[in-house]
């Protein structure tokens, strides 16, 4: 699994912005009963409001667990993006930011993408900062990979040939960072380091 981190601007996220991005899934975290912000306000305003219809409409309400996938979304480079449900904002802490990443990894793997844009990270719970976001998010999504092989020992075959052939697991993961977040910082990354406590 190939990781790597983008430093990317909100405000320029449409026309030639990151939403232009061409990858296998975007993903996006929104709040339950709140007005867009961030990535998600972003994307919005790129689909011409598609996501504030999805929330009025009740398709998709934003709750904890929750996700929904959107397939060739017209403003999006993206061949999938894929809603992941954050829950209250007020209620984000460490569970809940360890949860959404849990189920952004079963929604892709149940998809054929290989690669993604990842914008949860965009995101730390409260009181966390976005070295804790990163590292925590990176060790949850090999979690869950090595836990795939396992399941599945046919994908571990670089040349196999049949269904697990077929349906190709999540190589390359991209976390979206907020330019600000990426200058240089006094603090150290090590204190950032997540609590194994959040991934239970």
């Amino acid at each position: 699994m190939e990781f790597s981190t983008k430093a990317l601007d909100w405000s320029k996220a449409g026309q030639n912005g990151f939403l232009a991005t061409k990858t296998d899934c975007l993903v996006v975290g929104v709040f339950e009963g709140q007005n867009l912000a961030g990535v998600a306000k972003a994307l919005d305003v790129a689909t011409k409001g598609l996501v504030a219809r999805l929330l009025k409409q009740g398709d998709f309400e934003g709750k904890r667990g929750t996700q929904l996938t959107l397939h060739e979304v017209a403003g999006v480079g993206a061949a999938r993006v894929l809603l992941v449900g954050l829950g209250k904002e007020a209620d984000f802490n460490d569970k809940a930011f360890t949860e959404a990443v849990r189920t952004a990894v079963r929604a892709l793997s149940a998809t054929r993408a290989a690669s993604a844009l990842w914008c949860l990270s965009q995101q730390p719970p409260q009181q966390r900062d976005i070295g804790w976001a990163v590292i925590t998010t990176i060790t949850l999504v090999r979690d869950a990979g090595y836990r795939l092989l396992e399941r599945h020992p046919g994908l571990k075959r670089a040349n196999g040939k049949g269904a697990a052939a077929d349906k190709p697991a999540l190589r390359k993961v991209v976390l979206a960072v907020d330019s600000n977040d990426a200058r240089p910082r006094p603090r150290p990354w090590c204190a950032a380091r997540p609590s194994p406590m959040a991934w239970n």
